[in-house]
């Protein structure tokens, strides 16, 4: 078995707004050799991540709860539901306060909860130290069939 590529710098965004979308996008990417990709709703991250081999599934996945018709819920279910999805670590990043949507976040499986700040210098710090700990100083248990 291979391990996967542990200079993956991969993020899957998952969020609707393509204003925050873009925002976000634009930050990340700040990081060195940090690749971005993003999926504006359920149904289409869902099928994005099934059609990629174990070794190329991103190293975290930033998913907005509220996509439209579709919830983040949706695409967490969905991805614990799937043994090659299962352990990619989700971070759920949304406008919602709320503990109700915390909650039900961590009983989908989430690996974290974040509250998008509102002000774009908050916003670039909690995003660094997502990249920080997730990209960085994260190990996984990965492996390729």
């Amino acid at each position: 078995m291979k391990e996967r590529d542990p200079t993956n710098r991969h993020i899957l965004l998952i969020e609707d707004d393509p204003d925050q979308a873009q925002l976000t996008q634009r930050i990340l990417e700040q990081h060195d050799h940090l690749h971005v990709t993003q999926k504006p709703d359920a149904d289409t991250a869902i099928e994005t991540l099934h059609e990629l081999s174990p070794h190329q599934l991103p190293k975290l996945v930033l998913l907005d709860i509220n996509l439209g018709n579709d919830t983040g819920f949706d695409v967490l279910q969905a991805m614990r539901d799937h043994e090659k999805l299962a352990t990619v670590p989700v971070i759920v990043l949304t406008t919602s306060p709320d503990d109700q949507d915390c909650k039900q976040s961590y009983h989908h499986g989430a690996n974290g909860f974040l509250t998008r700040p509102l002000r774009y210098e908050e916003l670039e710090t909690t995003l660094h130290a997502t990249v920080t700990y997730w990209i960085d100083n994260n190990k996984t248990p990965y492996s390729t069939d």
